[in-house]
Parts: structure tokens; C-alpha cells; sequence
């Protein structure tokens, strides 16, 4: 079943493209820079910070207005809906190969769990 918003619920994997992926932890989600793994991102653009500190910050979210190069990041609540249903995620890097998964097996507490992503490609030749 899909959302008014056309994500899958209860369940089901939900697929997003991001223009942005943080690996690194970002100190401060309400004062971010708006490069983000090194991508310049605008308001209205989605990330998916997989690197936080507290893997309960881990997750895809939304730059809000832009600042002097700061901007808040905010939970994508499509998403998150998706993640509290047990659902999965599948990550789109735009303009990259590489796709990132959502490893959590049942549901999430949303803020309070940790959220894990794992990449689906393979290795690249020569590393283990």
C-alpha cells in the first residue's frame, strides 16, 4: 500500500533518491553546512547521513532554508513513517552508483533507535 505521497507503508521498501550522503558525523542538525559529503546542497534537497555519532540521528533528511551557507536538516517523515512500519529503505545516490540499504530488522523507534545502512554494491576488486 502506498502512501498519499507514494511511499510504501507497512512493510514494504521505500526507494529514494538523495543528493547528498554525509559518512562523517554532522555535530549540528540545526546549524549544518550546506556541503555536505562534499556536495552542495540547496533547501528542498534530500540527504542520507549514515556516519552520525548517535546512530539514532542516522537517517534520510531535508535541508531547510539556506543561511549564509547553514542550513537545518529536518527528518524526511515519509521516511521515517516508513522506517517505525518496519519497512526498509533503498538509497539512490544521484549522480552516483552507489545505493545504500537500511539493514534494521523490524521497526524503528525514530530518534531513539539506531538506524544502520549498509552499501549494496560489491566490493571493488582488491579489497576484503
Amino acid at each position: 500500500m502506498l502512501s498519499p505521497y507514494g511511499y510504501p507503508k507497512n512493510g514494504a521498501v521505500a526507494l529514494i533518491s538523495v543528493r547528498a550522503h554525509a559518512t562523517t558525523n554532522i555535530l549540528n542538525l540545526l546549524t549544518a553546512s550546506t556541503t555536505i559529503g562534499g556536495v552542495l546542497v540547496k533547501e528542498g534537497d534530500v540527504v542520507l547521513l549514515s556516519g552520525q555519532t548517535n546512530a539514532a540521528e542516522n537517517g534520510v533528511y531535508v535541508v531547510g532554508k539556506v543561511y549564509v551557507a547553514i542550513a537545518a536538516l529536518s527528518r524526511h517523515s515519509e521516511i521515517d513513517t516508513v522506517l517505525a512500519s518496519g519497512g526498509q529503505i533503498r538509497v539512490c545516490l544521484l549522480g552516483l552508483a552507489e545505493q545504500m540499504v537500511s539493514t534494521n530488522s523490524g521497526p524503528v523507534a525514530v530518534g531513539t533507535d539506531a538506524v544502520q545502512f549498509a552499501s549494496t554494491l560489491p566490493p571493488v576488486v582488491g579489497e576484503s
